[in-house]
């Protein structure tokens, strides 16, 4: 291949957008706070060890990779699970997965006044398609399992303990379709 060529094939791959929500990452270094990176062709070694998966039954389909599982400080971890067969990448200290039905449960919750947020508008859309009800109607019990299957939450922490700065990232169907801030 001339130069020309391998240099106009490298600027057309560096102009592909990845499928997944950020920057295609190419080393396993640390993200700044609250970014998510792609990071494909990662071995199992490389991406920790599995601390969670969800969802909790039924067949798992997301999973979160720690690479220093024992630390409470900010660090490289992964989410698993996506349609591109990538994973995720993030700085974090802690990741912690979230259901629909909890999300409901609180967001429903008669007491509850924080204001909509794009994060929730994003969920009633899917929530909507998947369980056949409009906003604010919690998913009915016979298609929740459906919901779960399908959709989750992942809060990044960035410090352990951190009440602030917190990033939601919700996804379905394989694939980040919002993000939110805590």
């Amino acid at each position: 291949m001339s130069g020309i060529r391998a240099t106009a094939l490298c600027l057309l791959l560096a102009a592909c957008v990845p499928p997944g929500s950020g920057p295609m990452v190419t080393s396993s270094g640390p993200l700044a706070p609250g970014e998510v990176g792609t990071a494909c062709g990662l071995s199992r070694t490389a991406r920790g060890v599995e601390v969670a998966a969800a969802p909790e039954t039924g067949r798992t389909r997301w999973r979160i990779h720690d690479t220093a599982p024992g630390s409470t400080a900010p660090r490289t971890q992964y989410v698993t699970g996506f349609t591109d067969n990538c994973a995720r990448q993030v700085t974090a200290a802690l990741l912690l997965f979230g259901s629909p039905l909890v999300h409901e449960t609180l967001r429903y919750d008669p007491s509850n006044r924080v204001p909509y947020s794009d994060l929730d508008r994003a969920y009633e859309q899917v929530k909507g398609r998947v369980c056949g009800v409009g906003a604010g109607v919690p998913c009915p019990a016979g298609r929740i399992d459906a919901l779960e299957r399908r959709t989750t939450f992942v809060t990044i922490y960035p410090t352990f303990g951190a009440t602030t700065g917190l990033v939601i990232l919700l996804i379905d169907g394989g694939r980040i379709v919002a993000t939110g801030s805590g």
